[in-house]
């Protein structure tokens, strides 16, 4: 319990109080416990008999996350759709009519969705996933009307998805790049110097 109090004395001091204007526990401020590490499951071991499901509990635990949830719900679907999604991607192309119904499409999804993309000059994949279009609900955020938002990260107890907004014009252009399979090159060019490690390789 000692453990457990201080944890929560150390969530509220990192509440922002409304009522001073500074951080820290205050009288208008409310009672916040720290979210649970992990969540846990119980059930009876009913395969043992009546005498054991008086008496006896057995305990798993599981780390939260989001994406898994939403994956067990979904499922990230067979290799027919997923063949069949990539093929209608690539062939979108650069055809200005098949972009805007893709756009409308991505941004209306219900379904987990996750999309790999490379910044320009970049030596790393990023994995996106649940894509929307931002629909405004103050003048505030108006300016946000209809742009696609993403996230980047999973969902935890005590973590949320980084948001991103794709920028407007370079995510639609259907940019295409040559691509190098030669593996053992690859490799070697960042072993030999591990400055490069983060720049993109360009054969």
């Amino acid at each position: 319990m000692g453990d457990r109090a201080a944890a929560d004395r150390t969530a509220n001091d990192n509440f922002f109080a409304l009522g001073r204007g500074r951080a820290g526990q205050t009288d208008d401020a409310p009672v916040i416990s720290a979210p649970p590490n992990e969540i846990t499951q119980q059930w009876t071991q009913e395969s043992r008999g009546a005498e054991a499901q008086a008496t006896d509990l057995a305990t798993t635990t599981t780390t939260y996350s989001g994406m898994g949830a939403a994956i067990n719900r979904g499922g990230l679907g067979t290799k027919a759709t997923i063949t069949q999604d990539l093929a209608w991607q690539r062939s979108v192309g650069g055809d200005t009519t098949r972009i805007s119904q893709w756009k409308e499409v991505m941004g209306s999804l219900q379904d987990f969705k996750a999309y790999l993309f490379v910044k320009q000059g970049s030596g790393f994949a990023t994995v996106m996933h649940s894509p929307l279009k931002f629909a405004a609900i103050s003048a505030a955020t108006q300016h946000l009307q209809g742009r696609i938002i993403g996230f980047v990260g999973d969902r935890t107890t005590t973590r949320e998805p980084t948001l991103i907004l794709l920028p407007q014009l370079k995510t639609w252009q259907w940019v295409k790049e040559a691509v190098f399979t030669d593996g053992p090159a690859l490799i070697k060019h960042y072993e030999d110097d591990a400055s490069r490690i983060g720049t993109l390789w360009k054969g």
